[in-house]
């Protein structure tokens, strides 16, 4: 009894950090890997990139299929031109910022994790 005790309260605080850390700091993303052409390109990532990008505004599109490629590149490009940003085709943490401010509706919560930000 005492061990199924010891393992609810750990499941418990396991759940507590995991909820504090998705709804807290934005730690998780200042060190996210960028994305783009020789970055390590997290497939979580490219996926929440092309994501954003086809539902903001811009005039980018790409398919959503998590693998980064020239398309992926091109719409990225796009997409900073129109955001005002300078347009390399990565995803850095101006990039992100940009992302994830204005245009995450119900995605933020997965992407949070896997984008650079500058906070």
């Amino acid at each position: 009894m005492r061990n199924k005790l010891v393992a609810a309260a750990l499941t418990v605080a396991g759940v507590a950090t995991a909820v504090s850390i998705s709804a807290g700091t934005a730690n998780a993303r200042v060190g996210a890997g960028w994305v783009g052409w020789g970055d390590t390109n997290n497939t979580h990532a490219v996926w929440c990139v092309q994501k954003l990008i086809d539902d903001s505004p811009s005039p980018g599109y790409t398919p959503v299929d998590g693998k980064f490629g020239s398309g992926t590149e091109t719409a990225i490009e796009d997409f900073q031109r129109w955001a005002g940003l300078p347009h390399d085709g990565q995803v850095g943490p101006a990039t992100g910022d940009a992302l994830l401010n204005d245009f995450s509706d119900y995605y933020d919560g997965y992407c949070y994790g896997y984008l650079p930000t500058t906070y």
